[in-house]
């Protein structure tokens, strides 16, 4: 893990989030961090061929993207940078560090960390900043849906490699689109046109002979005598239950997870 690179990406997502207009939106806890911190990652991987900025072998975790010397680096990084400690009044939960939440507004510090931190990076996490704030659900949501985490199960490393673009795929597209249109000959396109207009006028025609039998309503009785059959093949109706529901592990590595065509 690159330290530098780290500490200056944790102070920027906090100082990014110290500039929304909500201030109840100013306070992130290490678990948001963490995830900010991954998706500034997941970002410079796609233009570095699957390489994250900070260095950090991210893994599979139960909440989501996860690393220990990046959780424990959190702590030092926010230290260095400044910024303010909040813990809960309760004694229960400022007893679980998960609940404490830091904030940090400094303009001069955000200008200078814009200029020392790659563009693209810092234009990307100012916008998921922007999106999701403190909102861990929602910030959750948005790094559970990335490719490295559908493509792997708890406790598997995560495989930045998958976003990174083709670049050679880029460069032909970006050529193709320089390249001048070709220009169509002025009688065939007439020709095209005309022959397009006619078969509207035709259609159109034909739609006035007569009336399609499928536009007429449907009789409501028949209609709840066919859904009341359908339901019967469905057999008893099962009440409401209470338990615990298992999966097989393999769900995890399954094609159907990965919105990909099986057999």
């Amino acid at each position: 893990m690159n330290r530098k690179h780290t500490d200056k990406l944790l102070a920027y997502v906090l100082l990014s989030a110290g500039r929304l207009t909500d201030r109840t939106q100013h306070r992130l806890r290490t678990t948001d961090l963490l995830h900010y911190l991954y998706l500034a990652d997941l970002g410079y991987a796609e233009w570095k061929g699957g390489e994250p900025f900070t260095g950090i072998e991210w893994a599979f975790h139960a909440l989501g993207p996860w690393n220990l010397d990046a959780h424990e680096r959190v702590r030092v990084a926010m230290s260095k940078a400044g910024a303010k400690v909040h813990t809960p009044r309760s004694k229960a939960k400022a007893a679980d560090p998960a609940n404490t939440s830091y904030s940090l507004r400094d303009k001069e510090l955000f200008e200078r960390m814009e200029e020392e931190l790659p563009g693209p990076l810092t234009i990307r996490l100012h916008g998921v900043v922007l999106e999701h704030g403190n909102d861990s659900d929602s910030l959750l949501s948005a790094v559970y849906i990335t490719a490295p985490m559908v493509h792997a199960a708890p406790g598997e490393p995560l495989d930045l490699s998958l976003v990174a673009l083709d670049h050679d795929l880029l460069r032909e597209v970006r050529t193709r689109m320089k390249a001048p249109a070709k220009k169509k000959k002025a009688p065939q396109r007439a020709a095209r046109i005309a022959q397009a207009k006619a078969r509207f006028e035709e259609l159109q025609r034909a739609k006035q002979v007569r009336e399609s039998p499928l536009s007429r309503p449907p009789r409501l009785e028949v209609f709840d005598e066919v859904r009341r059959w359908v339901d019967s093949l469905a057999g008893e109706e099962v009440g409401e239950k209470e338990g615990e529901l298992h999966f097989d592990p393999s769900v995890w590595n399954s094609k159907m997870r990965r919105m990909e065509d099986g057999d």
